[in-house]
């Protein structure tokens, strides 16, 4: 009928530890993450950017710098919002390549906004921009794979890949 009274230090103590466990699991997840995202982007959208979308290379360049500043961030935010988001349509590694697809490159879209933004900071037109956008977008199922086989690879937990 009556709770055990617990002393203030026990229950600090026990949400210590708590906060302990997240800050050890996220923080690997960041480290895994952004080890693979900045690489994978780098190489791909500075590709489809230069020979595709037909920027300049003095544009392609700003633009990798600012994704390796954003990266620091974007990267475990894309990560952990994959996650939130392959949980709200119910995908999961038993999934249909389509419906992967679908989850992958709706959350390529959502993050398209600041690089959009990035790549008329550094000059490029709107046809420009708009066939970088699409290649961002295009990637993005790519990405979720390769991330997957990478945070399975580090011991952590895959999204829609095992």
């Amino acid at each position: 009928m009556f709770h055990e009274k617990k002393t203030l230090e026990e229950m600090v103590g026990k949400e210590m530890s708590h906060v302990r466990h997240l800050y050890q699991h996220y923080h690997k997840q960041y480290l895994v993450d952004y080890s693979i995202y900045t690489p994978f982007y780098t190489i791909a959208m500075g590709t489809g950017e230069y020979f595709i979308a037909g920027l300049e290379s003095d544009e392609v360049l700003k633009l990798r710098v600012i994704g390796a500043a954003t990266d620091l961030v974007g990267s475990f935010l894309y990560g952990y919002s994959r996650e939130r988001w392959a949980m709200l349509w119910h995908t999961n590694a038993q999934s249909s390549r389509l419906r992967k697809f679908f989850v992958d490159s709706s959350m390529s879209i959502a993050f398209a906004i600041p690089y959009g933004l990035a790549l008329f900071l550094v000059g490029a037109d709107r046809k420009e921009a708009s066939v970088a956008l699409v290649v961002g977008t295009v990637t993005g199922r790519a990405y979720g794979y390769l991330l997957d086989k990478w945070r399975k690879r580090w011991g952590t937990t895959p999204t829609l890949d095992v």
